[in-house]
């Protein structure tokens, strides 16, 4: 089969006195039966390029599923006046959401997903909430991958799913006090208001509580733990401004601080104080509290004090004790507050290198423990709690996985050096057989964007790559989080180039000392990553076997140029406005689709899903159309949409699984063969 050859209808874009070409502008209409006839071109020829790794993606998949314990059960916590639980059955794609009365009682199932997902091709539940008694449950669902949601009542007391209904919304939503406060979207797929609902009601009766106008500002909202605030943020790429709303006593939204650009603010509440997080005069974020009768400067009472090594996350008060979490060398840690002599303590975390993230367990207000998730590239995840009095801490559940003996696998960090002499983490995994002589097949994996921090987290699947002798390193870029703010802003904007330089020194020194060769090196990234793996393979074709670029944010110019895109005002102080000739000149040095020209690109792996919001999927396509024009040699391009999902893929967990061992088989037949 040949690969298929994307008609070309040439398009001049005039900017800043350079004349842009774009061929395969048309394919912004996604859905011409031109562009789904290629699409299904691509994944047809994909198919048949791949065909002899069937056995060996269905050797992957029975892998994975054979690791999990396919019918298994998460930890119980209160909410209410009852303990609620997931659970998974053998066969099924998605969770049954459960609840007792007592850890003994009888059990009752109020959302089986697997029920709701019949007959769709995509089916994802957003958020959960309960009325204050229990009886009516809420829940956002969304059936294309789109990420418009609809907001979904059911009487658990009689099974049925009411006229009540809120069409069209954001996924995110809270319930308090029997209302629900959700969030509209705008025309280019932006949460911009804060409506609120009472259970009962029609929507249309819906009071706005707040409009955010300016479109570089998405909206979300979250009551404090106590319950006596709505908490209303307007975020922007790096302003967030604060609003809060009195339950108790009534009144109008009111700003915590005034809005002012570059200042970001998150806040909680307990016992007439407000506790927050801001980077005013603190590149690295401090925690203070204030009164909330005058939240003004003056009143601030600094409790962790700024620190360049160190960087303050958010916080969450508690009725006895107040948790944050902080990061220090790449790495969190759980800070918790004693609110009588405010003195903190650090939760005890078993290895030197790892991961953890707060549970979605911890529900009640009165309590003296708290729950997160801890794991490390060879330690499964660990549902843990810590005693707030006693300081122990104990492990509720850890996952299953079978077939597996962590003392077979060994972790490291190591520190590759930047162009610029800066140090550059990168977290390893590898099967303690392998040997360290450049033979070693490898997979680097890298993001770099947002702040987002990539911690070295568990994943079962990615076992049938270290049991394959193939090392596994995370390389923790600048333009990520993982040192902190300075960090993401020396990775960003007009220094954006740090990100893809950082990278390529990452797998020079992986190369240099033997941990692997250019033969039997692949590189993957996602979405802003999949930028980034565009970006590397302009620079250094010659450098990587085979690259995977999974939903890849590639079309800079002319997607930046275009403010009816979700994202793309918002997203201007991130990679910069190209209206602005200086910023389209960062822009435009990286672009990855702006940059393609004729070369030897290693072997590629372009994906796409047809509904993503967040990267379209014309972006891989024209990418795609574009390399195949320019492409040299006997590497293969081989492109992947997901005709039934958005940016996250495929929703159910075995469909999920199927995903990830056509993306492995694609990675062992070329680095292993």
């Amino acid at each position: 089969m040949e690969p298929p050859i994307a008609r070309k209808d040439r398009k001049e874009i005039l900017i800043h006195g350079k004349t842009l070409i774009d061929d395969y502008h048309y394919m912004r209409n996604k859905d011409s039966e031109e562009v789904l006839n290629y699409l299904k071109a691509e994944n047809a020829y994909s198919e048949e390029q791949l065909a002899h790794t069937k056995d060996l993606q269905d050797t992957l998949f029975q892998e994975m599923k054979s690791r999990i314990n396919e019918t298994d059960q998460s930890h119980p916590y209160r909410w209410g006046d009852y303990y609620y639980y997931t659970r998974t059955e053998e066969g099924k794609n998605y969770p049954i959401y459960c609840r007792r009365k007592t850890l003994d009682a009888d059990e009752e199932v109020f959302l089986d997903v697997n029920e709701l997902a019949e007959g769709k091709d995509f089916c994802r539940v957003g958020d959960i909430g309960f009325d204050s008694g229990h009886n009516i449950l809420m829940y956002s669902v969304d059936f294309s991958g789109y990420e418009t949601y609809d907001i979904v009542f059911k009487d658990l007391r009689t099974g049925q799913i009411l006229e009540e209904k809120i069409s069209g919304v954001g996924g995110d939503f809270v319930v308090v006090r029997d209302y629900l406060y959700y969030n509209e979207l705008d025309e280019i797929h932006r949460t911009y208001t804060v409506r609120r609902h009472k259970l009962g009601d029609k929507d249309s009766n819906d009071d706005e509580l707040f409009r955010e106008d300016d479109n570089r500002f998405f909206i979300y909202q979250y009551p404090s733990r106590d319950k006596k605030f709505l908490l209303v943020f307007a975020n922007g790429p790096d302003t967030t401004t604060a609003y809060y709303i009195d339950l108790e006593n009534g009144g109008p939204i009111t700003p915590f601080q005034g809005r002012k650009e570059g200042e970001e603010f998150i806040i909680d509440h307990h016992e007439g104080y407000f506790y927050f997080t801001t980077n005013r005069d603190a590149k690295n974020y401090k925690l203070c509290k204030t009164p909330v009768t005058d939240t003004s400067e003056e009143n601030w009472s600094v409790l962790l004090d700024h620190d360049l090594n160190r960087k303050v996350e958010t916080p969450s008060c508690f009725k006895d004790y107040m948790v944050v979490f902080v990061r220090k060398g790449g790495f969190r840690s759980i800070l918790y507050l004693n609110y009588t002599d405010e003195s903190f303590e650090e939760v005890n975390l078993p290895e030197k290198i790892y991961g953890i993230f707060p549970s979605e367990a911890n529900k009640l207000y009165d309590t003296q423990t708290y729950r997160f998730h801890y794991s490390s590239l060879i330690t499964p995840m660990s549902e843990m709690e810590v005693n707030f009095s006693t300081g122990a801490v104990k492990t509720l559940k850890t996952d299953v996985v079978n077939n597996f003996n962590r003392d077979d696998y060994a972790s490291e960090r190591l520190y590759a050096e930047a162009e610029d002499g800066t140090k550059i983490p990168i977290s390893m995994a590898y099967k303690k057989d392998v040997k360290f002589d450049g033979t070693a097949p490898l997979l680097l994996y890298g993001y770099g964007s947002y702040g987002a921090s990539i911690d070295p987290y568990f994943d079962a699947k990615r076992l049938s790559l270290l049991d394959r002798g193939i090392i596994y390193c995370i390389a923790h870029i600048r333009g990520g989080g993982e040192l902190g703010r300075l960090w993401y802003e020396n990775g960003k904007l007009a220094k954006k180039m740090n990100t893809f330089k950082d990278f390529i020194a990452s797998a020079e020194y992986l190369i240099e000392n033997k941990y692997t060769s250019k033969d039997r090196i692949a590189i993957w990234g996602g979405s802003a990553g999949g930028l980034l793996i565009g970006a590397t393979i302009n620079l250094r074709p010659d450098l990587f076997k085979a690259a995977i670029a999974q939903v890849p944010f590639v079309d800079v110019i002319n997607t930046m140029m275009d403010d009816s895109i979700p994202l793309t005002t918002f997203e201007y102080k991130e990679w910069g406005n190209p209206n602005i000739e200086t910023e389209f000149e960062w822009m435009y040095e990286y672009s990855p689709y702006d940059n393609v020209s004729d070369k030897e690109y290693p072997n590629l792996l372009i994906t796409g899903g047809l509904n993503d919001p967040r990267v379209h999927v014309w972006e891989p396509a024209k990418w795609a159309a574009k390399l195949r024009d320019h492409w040299k040699g006997s590497n293969k391009l081989l492109v992947k949409i997901n005709m039934g999902a958005g940016h996250s893929g495929a929703s159910g967990r075995y469909d999920y699984m199927k995903e990830t061992a056509f993306y492995y088989a694609f990675i062992i037949d070329n680095i292993m063969s």
